[in-house]
């Protein structure tokens, strides 16, 4: 979702109780692209923990995916770019597995970022010691705390009230000086080689929806040949 009048883009996540969140690596490569040419842009990513067991896996019609998550939908997490680029460099901290970044040669499933389920309960609990537990000074961040009302409803149905926490950057600007830096390292490209070789966000996101299903089924099968546990797989 955009709000260009805020300047901020809205990326929504799903995350099934007790199993990680995962977003892909090259998703993440565009997300840094965009906003290494949008720095005034801020990019937030709301995480909707639930209880709708295998949405991808399990046959279901529209209106029953619908109702189970208007049910179902516990509370969200929404956290800055720049706090989802932290998990991906420092998944373990202090000895505790906050995410993982997976890769696999031996499946087709892509490299991602696999964000642990009690990472977001710490988020949601106490947000303030997650992050010093990440490194980060929670003072930097603005934590905000929301009730969403119970007035809202979807295809004439009412959606249950539940807890927000959402996390921003009490100063976007001074990040983006930082991740400018980092990002033009990472990258290596001069200024005026233009940025051909670049992801493309827009093809690859629509790539990773068109695969999306085919590659979950392709996977776990793999996996089951090879005898492999279902738990070393992203989800």
């Amino acid at each position: 979702m955009i709000d260009d009048v805020n300047s901020v883009h809205w990326e929504s996540k799903g995350n099934y109780f007790g199993k990680e969140c995962e977003i892909m690596a090259r998703q993440l490569d565009g997300y840094k692209f965009l906003q290494y040419a949008n720095s005034d842009t801020k990019f937030l990513f709301s995480f909707y923990r639930h209880s709708l067991s295998e949405i991808i896996k399990k046959k279901r019609t529209e209106e029953e995916v619908i109702r189970g998550l208007l049910k179902g939908t516990v509370f969200s997490v929404v956290l800055p770019l720049s706090i989802i680029l932290g998990l991906q460099k420092t998944p373990i901290s202090k000895g505790v597995k906050l995410a993982r970044n997976y890769t696999n040669r031996n499946t087709n499933w892509p490299p991602c970022l696999c964000i642990n389920p009690h990472t977001f309960n710490r988020f949601l609990i106490n947000p303030a010691e997650n992050l010093e537990m990440m490194g980060f000074d929670s003072r930097r961040f603005e934590i905000e705390r929301y009730a969403l009302s119970e007035k809202i409803t979807v295809n004439r149905k009412k959606l249950k009230s539940f807890p927000i926490v959402k996390i921003i950057e009490r100063d976007h600007s001074k990040w983006i000086e930082g991740f400018v830096s980092e990002y033009e390292k990472e990258i290596k490209t001069p200024e005026d080689v233009g940025v051909g070789n670049l992801p493309i966000f827009e093809e690859e996101m629509e790539r990773y929806s068109m695969e999306n299903e085919e590659q979950y089924n392709t996977t776990h099968q793999e996996a089951e040949e090879r005898g492999e546990r279902d738990e070393d797989l992203p989800f």
